[in-house]
């Protein structure tokens, strides 16, 4: 299912095939109602491979969600290289995370829902992703403020911002967009954007 992005992040074998498993049963089952066995019958693993590489379900869930945002931020990272212009880079990290949410619809609604609509989730959401132990060097915040010093948007409250940006940059909302109004992934990712950065954007 995703086996091409996690060879990209050099995961061995073993671990490729219980992530991939485990995200197979996660999708059928949820979270709350799968099991350890299920993901064991599906990773075709021992149950003692899975305890010893990783840990229990909720040390499986932390190990997943913290690969799939290392993956995610190594394309958007990737992404935003490609310019130094700040209004171009935030751009780059909406088309990025809209290429995810098209390509891989169940796997972006599942995690986005464990990462953001998890009560246990972190609450500060400058650093991208919100996921703990994952290092990041807040580089949203970081585009965000480069672009209030070139004065390309005006001086907002970047975490009151971000927890906008995230009820808009979402698969749930993607897949309205795209199922209900049958908007383009192209389309969809003019369309989030226009409507993140309205009312912000300076004026030249």
């Amino acid at each position: 299912m995703i086996e091409e992005n996690y060879k990209e992040n050099s995961i061995n074998k073993k671990d490729e095939a219980i992530i991939n498993g485990a995200i197979n049963v996660f999708i059928k089952k949820g979270f709350d109602n799968a099991t350890i066995d299920e993901i064991i019958k599906e990773a075709k693993v021992g149950k003692g491979t899975i305890y010893r590489r990783i840990g229990n379900k909720e040390k499986l869930e932390q190990f997943i969600i913290k690969q799939m945002g290392t993956l995610m931020f190594g394309k958007i990272k990737k992404k935003i290289g490609q310019s130094d212009n700040p209004l171009l880079q935030f751009k780059g990290i909406i088309n990025t995370m809209c290429d995810f949410f098209d390509d891989k619809p169940q796997v972006a609604t599942l995690f986005y829902s464990r990462i953001f609509f998890n009560p246990k989730r972190p609450n500060n959401l400058t650093s991208w992703p919100p996921i703990p132990n994952l290092k990041t060097d807040n580089f949203i915040e970081n585009i965000l403020k480069s672009a209030i010093e070139k004065k390309q948007i005006k001086n907002i409250n970047i975490q009151a911002f971000l927890k906008g940006f995230t009820y808009f940059c979402n698969p749930f909302y993607f897949n309205f967009l795209k199922e209900t109004l049958h908007l383009s992934k192209s389309e969809i990712s003019v369309l989030i954007t226009d409507s993140i950065l309205n009312g912000i954007t300076s004026k030249k």
